[in-house]
């Protein structure tokens, strides 16, 4: 991936929109990242890296391997969200992840989209 493509779009967009919980934004988010170059493997691991904070943060505890702006938006969007919706998400990226990996027949791409309309 080149560096000019990252310059016509912020990913952390897609981040926020997750964290929002708002699914209009995440899609087009998504969408908009793809426009730019952005792999649906590199947005996947963008989400799968902003629930991991969520997680974290809601569990509480002190956490040090996180920057202080990340666990204070990780705070914020953990009011958005239960525990158990945050455990399905999770798994729900994790079984994306494999069984797209595993069946020749699934678009990764397009089981991505499934999964973004519905957080």
């Amino acid at each position: 991936m080149k560096k000019s493509q990252y310059s016509s779009f912020n990913v952390f967009t897609i981040t926020d929109a997750l964290g929002e919980r708002d699914r209009g934004e995440l899609w087009l988010a998504a969408q908009q990242a793809l426009k730019a170059g952005i792999s649906s493997e590199e947005i996947f691991w963008k989400l799968v890296w902003q629930v991991k904070n969520i997680l974290l943060v809601s569990a509480g505890g002190e956490i040090k391997s996180l920057k202080p702006f990340v666990i204070q938006k990780a705070r914020q969007f953990s009011a958005n969200f239960s525990q158990s919706e945050l455990a399905n998400l999770s798994s729900n990226l994790v079984k994306l992840w494999h069984e797209t990996k595993r069946e020749e027949n699934r678009d990764f791409a397009l089981e991505l989209e499934r999964l973004l309309l519905t957080v």
